[in-house]
């Protein structure tokens, strides 16, 4: 009796003990299967852990009687880590190469932005020098206006209140001509600017010798100069032609001053001489009787002679006589 208690408990034992296993060896499995049925994306890296430790099991841990069923496992995890693996390694080359290309576009856009810039540049500079092209052309045009207005000063053929008609206008343009030259200038090729800078000396030059030219027909013209004084006495300011004339003059001459080229600031200094020349004319006071004298005198030097010649030939003729007279 005792004995068939004993075998009972031993089958009841080993039994449960079969039972246990089978239980363990299904849970297993579905722990696995539930792993590599998801998308390799979706996996842990707990998943990954796992499966790596059941590639590493030893084959008899439920037994001898669920061995080959532990070992096929191992085979199959082995293959899908493997393909994992691959996938990994897959999907590190594209997002190297997309990185790459990402670089690239990068450096493409970096690239083709700096050409931009440089066409924009080339753009640029192309419309400077056209521009100052067509400066240098319109001072070049001034310049043989202002040559012209020069030579009929010099002339005397046109009155000098056409003169300073002239004169205000050929300065109001050249005041609005050079105010862009600075701006010009500054962006613009070395040859290029040595050619403004070299008109600009021009235009100088020849514009002192505008307002030195005027000064020498208003001292010439006494009949223009004295009703051009008398109007400053009344007044106290000058006729609007002559203030046109000063003002837009010193605002050149001003200009002129601030240049980098020698010859440009030398004759600004001149202009500015001159003017101020001009504005000692307007204001000069009106001359007395003796000053009038003197002004026919020194005016009229052939007629200054003769009178004094007249003169000596008298003293002397008195002197004689009054000799004559004593002896």
């Amino acid at each position: 009796m005792k004995k068939n208690i004993l075998i009972l408990a031993i089958l009841s034992l080993a039994l449960t003990s079969l039972t246990y296993s089978q239980n363990d060896i299904q849970s297993w499995q579905a722990k696995i299967n539930q792993i590599t049925q998801k998308q390799f994306s979706d996996l842990t890296n707990e998943d990954i852990a796992y499966l790596k430790s059941v590639s590493n099991i030893n084959k008899l841990t439920y037994g001898e009687r669920f061995q080959k069923i532990v070992e096929d496992k191992k085979s199959d995890v082995a293959k899908f880590l493997s393909e994992y693996q691959n996938w990994v390694e897959q999907k590190e080359k594209e997002k190297q190469l997309s990185t790459e290309l990402g670089e690239e576009k990068e450096r493409t856009k970096e690239q083709q932005s700096i050409i931009e810039a440089q066409i924009d540049t080339i753009a640029v500079k192309e419309s400077i020098i056209a521009a100052l092209t067509t400066q240098i052309e319109k001072m070049r045009s001034e310049i043989k206006k202002l040559k012209s207005v020069n030579e009929k000063i010099k002339s005397e053929q046109k009155s000098l209140q056409s003169v300073l008609d002239d004169n205000i206008s050929l300065v109001r343009r050249l005041r609005s001509l050079i105010s862009r030259n600075d701006e010009l200038a500054a962006n613009s090729p070395a040859d290029m600017k040595a050619d403004l800078e070299n008109t600009e000396c021009d235009l100088a030059e020849l514009l002192k010798s505008n307002y030195l030219l005027t000064i020498d027909r208003l001292k010439a013209d006494r009949t223009t100069l004295d009703s051009l004084q008398k109007y400053y006495r009344e007044k106290k300011t000058y006729p609007s032609q002559i203030e046109k004339y000063i003002t837009d003059g010193e605002e050149l001459a001003n200009r002129f001053s601030a240049s980098n080229v020698e010859c440009v600031r030398r004759n600004s200094e001149q202009i500015l001489l001159a003017i101020s020349d001009i504005r000692s004319l307007m204001e000069a006071q009106e001359c007395g009787f003796f000053c009038k004298i003197g002004k026919f005198f020194s005016e009229n030097t052939l007629v200054s002679i003769i009178i004094l010649l007249a003169v000596l030939f008298l003293i002397i003729l008195l002197i004689v006589r009054s000799g004559r007279k004593k002896v």
